[in-house]
């Protein structure tokens, strides 16, 4: 299975206007295709071969249903900038969009890679020098999300509800969902969460 499985969304949507379910909005199209238009190359968003429901919200060309609204999507895919595919909840409190890849750790670096977006760099606290300096990462990759450990001291485990803990192995890249938490150690961790409605 491929892609980050949020499921869809039940928020209530804000009113816009009458719709016969039929129509999609050409103009929020138009809108996204010219977000990337006059940004230098280094900062242009990374696309994603997408399908829009009459909202004009951004799906997966795989999907039936929106993952924001639920609304029926349909048509033939076009490329749009990548949304947000959910944000990470860190138990220090820190929430950050998975809009670009996400490195976590004591001190955390990253070396820009040449057509993706520039890292996240979330510092978590280590007391006790457990986690790594550059500890894991949450890779986005077209509409996949998927975690890796970056040869971390004391591993990286991915919990999820009534299975066990599943400790990854370092470099080689594990699948994530919404509802998965990641425990690096000393009590922090990381929960993935699904997009809301406007993201």
């Amino acid at each position: 299975e491929s892609g980050f499985d949020e499921g869809a969304e039940e928020d209530a949507l804000a009113d816009e206007g009458d719709h016969d379910g039929e129509t999609v909005i050409s103009s929020r199209a138009q809108e996204l295709r010219e977000q990337i238009s006059g940004e230098s190359e280094e900062e242009s968003p990374a696309m994603v071969l997408a399908l829009l429901c009459h909202y004009g919200h951004i799906n997966p060309p795989h999907g039936s249903s929106c993952r924001l609204c639920g609304a029926p999507i349909g048509g033939e895919p076009n490329w749009y900038p990548r949304p947000a595919l959910g944000e990470i909840y860190v138990s220090t409190g820190l929430r950050v969009p998975i809009d670009a890849d996400i490195i976590i750790g004591r001190k955390p670096t990253s070396t820009p890679e040449s057509g993706r977006p520039h890292a996240h760099l979330v510092p978590v606290p280590s007391p006790d020098q457990q986690i790594s300096r550059t500890h894991c990462e949450v890779r986005v990759d077209g509409w996949d999300v998927r975690l890796v450990d970056r040869n971390s001291n004391n591993g990286t485990y991915v919990l999820r509800p009534g299975e066990r803990p599943i400790r990854i192995r370092p470099t080689e890249p594990f699948f994530v969902r919404v509802g998965d938490v990641i425990d690096i150690g000393e009590g922090v961790t990381i929960q993935m969460l699904g997009p809301q409605a406007g993201v």
